[in-house]
């Protein structure tokens, strides 16, 4: 998968420039691997190579967030023709969206190949230049995490899908090694053990070394005070503790482990660090900020380079993405004609000026407040701060840990529990469910609610294997939910 000698390391994403902000730079160069190695600094500036690919516009600085898993998931209204469509039509054999699944399949593989690199580094020398024994096991952790989420992806968008009675079997290659030898393939059964083993050993990792376990996020906002690198307590939207506990959450209610799905949810919602919530509920505060990503409930998020931008060019203008085609069809089908629900608030009107006085129904998620002035126009508060806070694209929120917990709640009373707090906090009424029938069909609602824009929906189908999408221009079956491989990948 890589060259013996040479590693392409993209120095950007995650590059301190204060106490608490971190700001993107540049690709720099391919470096010798072996030197590399030679310091702490050098595996840090391979976890941060990893972070940049992450984030780029292939997966999650645009295509795996608000475009293609969002046309699929029919997210934007499109006309009948163009290269979007295509998407929504499912088909996989159009050039175009073969490309873009090319890419994206390369890209993951390529973060996952450079995480190995690391591991492998780390486990042969890694004490010799990593002298605190607490580092080694984070940024390991960190590693094997990112390896983890990676597959996961993979299978999310390439594998069989997770229920019962699913006629179509996937093999995906599984990448533990640095290796240029063929990456062996393996069964679902099989993969998903891989992927939960390395969350596990990412969590036990994280557990012991973690700052973000002693700490709350407030006080890591202030490495000088606690007499530690600035880079080791910027963890707050990273592959920290927390965060990989809420991707085991997430797998488990993929796989259909229920019972530890509900578990491991609630203990992410439960969290906390000397008696305070690592995280809250906390839509109106974050809306009220204009921070419409709602970092305050994140718990993992990628640090977009200029998302600004790419939100003007998605976002604003005549041929910006419109979620519905008018306001109305957007409360009636999606919201219920529940008005009241705070996020109604993220979705905004605006009047093409092309006249005819037709109102296009764009997301205000990512559109930026570039002013400088932080947020709620605060002079006090830097641009650096107001880059943190709201250049980026949430990939894991508390919010979906309160609907796994509901969705796998051992019972009713539980789960109607569970979805007063979290609907309360949306500034909703719960009307209490009388059938599980109703539970999933209310939570799947809440999934198109919550993450339009995320390029989660599409995988809440999935996972159910979904007859009906709601404005799909074709019905989905089986295969509309599993991508094929790349050409020429077998």
């Amino acid at each position: 998968m890589m060259k013996r000698n040479t590693l392409a390391y993209i120095f950007a994403g995650l590059l301190l420039a204060s106490c608490n902000s971190w700001l993107d730079i540049d690709p720099k160069m391919q470096v010798d691997r072996d030197e590399v190695y030679t310091s702490e600094d050098g595996y840090k500036d391979v976890l941060s190579g990893c972070y940049a690919m992450l984030k780029s516009d292939d997966l999650y600085g645009k295509t795996l967030a608000w475009e293609s898993v969002e046309y699929m998931a029919q997210h934007w209204v499109t006309g009948s023709t163009g290269t979007n469509y295509a998407f929504r039509q499912f088909n996989y054999q159009d050039e175009y969206v073969k490309s873009v699944f090319k890419n994206i399949y390369s890209k993951l593989y390529t973060v996952i190949a450079q995480a190995n690199d690391m591991l492998r580094y780390m486990d042969q020398q890694g004490m010799e230049v990593i002298h605190s024994e607490k580092t080694l096991m984070r940024l390991k952790g960190e590693a094997l995490a990112i390896r983890a989420f990676c597959h996961f992806e993979l299978l999310r968008i390439f594998g069989e899908v997770p229920t019962a009675g699913a006629t179509i079997h996937v093999s995906l290659p599984y990448a533990e090694i640095a290796s240029e030898d063929r990456v062996p393939a393996y069964d679902y059964q099989t993969y998903t053990a891989k992927v939960l083993q390395d969350l596990m050993e990412a969590e036990t990792l994280l557990g012991e070394s973690d700052p973000v376990t002693e700490y709350t996020f407030a006080e890591l906002n202030d490495p000088v005070k606690l007499d530690m690198k600035a880079d080791d307590a910027f963890r707050r939207l990273k592959f920290n503790y927390w965060a990989v506990k809420a991707l085991k959450a997430r797998f488990y209610l993929y796989t259909g482990e229920t019972e530890l799905a509900y578990n491991t949810a609630m203990e992410v919602i439960n969290a906390k660090v000397h008696d305070e919530p690592v995280l809250e509920l906390s839509i109106a505060e974050d809306i009220a900020n204009r921070a419409y990503t709602l970092p305050s409930e994140t718990l993992l998020a990628m640090h977009v380079f200029e998302l600004d931008k790419k939100a003007e060019v998605a976002f604003e203008g005549d041929n910006a993405l419109s979620a519905a085609e008018t306001r109305d069809r957007l409360m009636e089908d999606v919201f219920h004609n529940e008005s009241s629900d705070s996020r109604m608030q993220l979705f905004a009107d605006q009047v093409l000026t092309g006249g005819g006085g037709r109102v296009l129904i764009v997301l205000k998620k990512y559109i930026q407040d570039d002013s400088g002035l932080g947020l709620e126009g605060n002079q006090s508060v830097g641009a650096a701060d107001n880059f943190v806070t709201m250049q980026m694209v949430p990939l894991v929120r508390l919010a979906e840990m309160y609907l796994i917990a509901a969705e796998c709640a051992p019972d009713l009373a539980e789960a109607n529990r569970i979805m007063r707090i979290y609907k309360g906090n949306r500034n909703i009424e719960h009307q209490d469910y009388i059938s599980f029938a109703s539970m999933e069909s209310d939570i799947l609602n809440q999934y198109q609610r919550e993450f339009w824009g995320e390029g989660q929906m599409f995988y809440a189908y999935k996972r159910k294997m979904s007859k009906d999408i709601m404005w799909s221009v074709v019905p989905p079956v089986e295969q509309s939910y599993v991508v094929p491989l790349p050409d020429g990948e077998f």
